[in-house]
């Protein structure tokens, strides 16, 4: 059988359970566990609690085993009895507050907590349980604050639920105080527990906090702690809105932000200012715009929350322009992202740039007020602008932006000068400004604009597309009121070249030496020139350098570097002769060897190009024969070692052009190389044909005999069955020249009589068939090689009498004028024309016995 438990046996056996030996523990303990599960105890228990001045361990013992039997009930006895553990927990919380943070204080109220936990029906309890969970609420604030661990002793659930009961209980509590209109001190206590309970991370259900809020808007005194509130509830789940985003959560932020537009104008209604800009300060941030574009009526929401905050600048304007200006400032964003040209935007926009000239035209003289007046709208109106021109109704846009335009002061743009010359460091909207004012700038400070460009390295980095921006605008629209060539100018952009080659920038380089370049252009003193000339070698050698040490380690950006080069080539064909040989001669003069022996298709593509604009004969005497004949060098081994490509011979245009520069060798490597590429190509034929014919008479003035070797003339077959006239005639000059030579290559005459003899076969025309014959005569051919032309010749020809023209010169030429040769041969020849008949035959017959006599 149990013992029956009394206090004082309870209380003897709770001290023995710690300071007694190990056997009177075991009994205390043994004693305790039944006591726990009688269910009549519960008595005992609360007396224990409600007695003062007990040993510390009764009443740990009883509130362990009555959260117990609160967390464990074994029957209805707690719930008949709830009022009743509510009242004395609250007066043993009261009554003991000496004693905390002692366990069995936070006991108490982890039991307190537990008991609202499972009282679900919280309504319907008596309504003198208010005012015990007013103190409760109180007097956890304390403990919770001075003991963060409190809440450790619930789980997740357990924690999630305690605190919706509390605020369930919260709201009930604070209705029943509205009606009987108790003083609000502790409402402010209230909602500072509620934002310690956020930032313990209790994630309260959405609708709570609103109810939370609702309650809240109530009670003015109040005002400022729910500004601290809803600016923290902004701010959690600002960021939510990008990544966790749900239907739940969006209705919630929907009617979060509807508070916002209520909360702002009771604020008004008070006239407390300073927590309207608190409030507005982080709404406005808010991303709104993004829960408007999922909402059918989202224009309409968004208008309501933009006028609202409309409205709240224009009460902050009357008391602190300044705040105005700030809270102005951070409606940027919301503008540029949702622009529309819907009625009620356009209003309100139209309201919105009014509202930030009469703050400018507020202020007097020249203050930090006009300059965030003006970096608004200077900031604003592109990128309003560049909307509006990709939006479906540009042109009522454009017509709206140049009305706002209109009417900015001029004041305003001379004080946002004013400020650019006066500040320490420039701003990037500060370059924007001049360009867009420069008649103004330079109208009204003079030689004071040229002080922008002493800004040092690094902020000419940062802001160097504005500048060259700028520039461009300076060289199309003001070179009457603006020296571009200033030393100050001048400097900038060589401090600009030099660091994109510390920071391995390209495409700010190449931005930085077309400017340079234009400068260079504008100078018209020769000495001035060469020293600027000067520079700009010894920058893109460095800029060079640099990217070839990064090929050489492997880095692919060498084939970019001759990009960027070749690009440069062209663009600056129509600057002078010494400017392009000044980065010509850079990039070759610090090209090694071993970076063009190793580059892929892609490089030598490029670099091939670039050559083919090197090598030009107005430019060559520029270049110092050491570069020149790196490049023939380079490109001659390509073609010794058969890498041929289309685009090498692209760069023969202008080669051939450079005559005597030249060399045989060169010449004969690459003709060769092409004839065994195998690339048939008639653009490419008709070049050779057409160069080759001009300049074999120089390449003989230069090497005498010899120049026939470097001619393949395997490249005579290509030439002469390539169906096109004029190459076929270049073809003849060059046999013609050929054989006026009086050293000429082996099977020098052999190969030329095969290569006309097959060019019959194919495509000689008809009208070149003389000129043909002709040079098979003066090859000197054998009877036999003249029988087999003859032949062949007579398959194709159309014309009778052309064709015994050409057998009368070619019998007197082999015979000499011999008659009894001609005589021996005039019927082996005549039978070879198969289109000769019998008759034909002796009429031939005796036309040339009457020629040779």
């Amino acid at each position: 059988m149990n013992p029956t438990p009394i206090l004082n046996e309870f209380v003897n056996w709770a001290v023995l359970s710690n300071s007694g030996s190990i056997e009177e523990q075991n009994q205390a303990n043994s004693f305790l566990r039944f006591f726990k599960l009688n269910p009549n105890n519960l008595d005992t228990i609360l007396e224990v609690i409600r007695t003062p001045s007990l040993p510390e361990y009764a009443y740990w013992y009883a509130s362990i085993i009555l959260r117990d039997r609160i967390r464990h009930p074994l029957d209805n006895i707690l719930f008949s009895k709830s009022s009743e553990i509510f009242m004395t927990l609250q007066n043993a919380i009261i009554n003991q507050q000496r004693d905390y943070p002692k366990m069995y204080y936070i006991q108490y109220l982890i039991n307190f907590g537990d008991l609202l936990i499972i009282t679900k029906n919280i309504v319907q309890l008596p309504s003198n349980i208010i005012r015990p969970i007013q103190n409760f609420f109180y007097y956890q604030l304390n403990v919770s604050i001075s003991c963060p661990y409190f809440y450790s002793f619930y789980t997740e659930s357990e924690a999630k639920n305690l605190a919706s009961d509390m605020l369930e209980m919260t709201n009930l509590y604070v209705t029943s105080l509205a009606n009987e209109r108790i003083d609000l001190k502790v409402n402010a206590e209230w909602l500072k527990l509620l934002k310690f309970l956020l930032s313990e991370n209790i994630n309260f259900d959405f609708g709570t906090i609103l109810s939370t809020v609702e309650y809240a808007l109530q009670f003015p005194s109040i005002y400022e702690d729910l500004v601290e509130f809803m600016d923290q509830e902004l701010l959690i789940y600002e960021s939510m809105i990008e990544t966790e985003l749900n239907q739940e959560l969006f209705h919630f932020l929907i009617s979060l932000v509807k508070h916002v537009i209520i909360f702002s104008n009771k604020l008004i209604e008070t006239d407390q200012k300073a927590l309207l800009l608190v409030l507005w300060t982080r709404a406005i941030d808010f991303p709104v715009y993004t829960l408007t574009d999922l909402m059918q009526d989202g224009n309409e929401f968004l208008m309501v929350f933009l006028n609202s905050y409309m409205r709240a600048v224009c009460e902050l304007r009357k008391t602190s322009i300044q705040s105005s200006i700030d809270l102005v400032g951070k409606t940027q964003h919301i503008l540029i992202n949702f622009f529309d040209m819907t009625e009620s935007f356009v209003e309100f926009l139209k309201n919105f740039f009014l509202l930030l000239i009469n703050l400018s035209n507020q202020s007097t003289g020249w203050n930090y007020a006009i300059s965030q007046i003006s970096n608004i709208i200077y900031t604003m109106i592109p990128e309003i602008c560049g909307t509006i021109l990709m939006s479906h109704e540009p042109v009522p846009g454009i017509f709206f932006m140049i009305s706002v335009l209109k009417q900015l002061p001029e004041e305003l743009i001379k004080c946002k000068l004013q400020q650019l010359f006066t500040l320490e460091t420039f701003p990037e909207i500060g370059i924007a400004v001049i360009r867009k004012h420069f008649k103004l700038a330079i109208t009204m400070f003079g030689p004071l604009v040229y002080q922008i460009f002493d800004l040092n390295g690094a902020i000419a980095s940062s802001l160097f597309h504005q500048y060259a921006v700028l520039l461009e605008n300076i060289f199309k629209f003001y070179l009457d009121c603006f020296n571009i060539c200033d030393h100050r100018v001048i400097s900038f952009f060589q401090r600009a070249l030099i660091s994109n080659i510390d920071f391995f920038n390209i495409e700010n380089y190449h931005d930085a030496l077309d400017i340079y370049l234009s400068i260079i252009s504008h100078v018209n003193d020769d000495s001035a020139r060469t020293e600027l000339c000067s520079f700009l070698k010894k920058v893109t050698f460095d800029f060079c350098q640099c990217i070839i040490n990064q090929a050489l380690s492997g880095n692919p950006n060498f084939t970019q570097l001759l990009g960027i080069f070749n690009q440069g080539v062209h663009k600056y064909e129509d600057r002078i002769d010494i400017i392009k040989y000044t980065i010509v001669s850079a990039v070759s003069e610090c090209l090694p060897d071993e970076i063009l022996l190793t580059l892929p298709i892609e490089g030598h593509q490029t670099f091939v190009s670039l050559a083919a604009d090197i090598f030009q004969p107005n430019f060559l005497s520029f270049l110092p024969d050491g570069i020149i004949q790196k490049y023939l060098g380079y490109i001659f081994n390509c073609f010794n070692n058969k890498f041929f490509i289309c685009e090498h011979f692209f760069l023969l245009t202008n080669l051939f052009k450079c005559g005597g520069y030249l060399p045989p060798e060169f010449l004969n490597a690459v003709l060769t190389a092409y004839c065994q590429s195998a690339i048939i190509d008639n653009n490419i034929i008709q070049s050779i044909g057409s160069h080759l014919k001009n300049v074999l008479p120089r390449y003989k003035a230069l090497t005498g005999n010899e120049i026939w070797k470097y001619v393949p003339l395997n490249l005579l077959m290509i030439m002469i069955t390539s169906n096109m006239r004029q190459i076929i005639k270049s073809c003849f000059k060059i046999i013609k020249i050929m054989i006026s030579s009086e050293e000429k290559p082996p099977n020098f005459c052999f190969f030329c009589n095969i290569v006309l003899i097959i060019g019959f076969f194919i495509t000689i025309p008809s009208d070149l068939f003389d000129k043909a014959i002709s040079l098979i005569i003066k090859l000197n051919p054998t009877e036999e090689t003249l029988k087999f032309a003859i032949q062949h010749i007579s398959s194709r020809c159309e014309s009778i009498n052309t064709l015994l023209e050409l057998l009368l010169s070619a019998i007197l030429s082999i015979c000499n004028n011999d008659y009894d040769r001609g005589k021996l041969h005039i019927t082996q020849f005549s039978t070879c024309v198969k289109i000769l008949n019998d008759q034909q035959i002796e009429c031939f017959k005796l036309l040339v016995i009457d020629t040779m006599h």
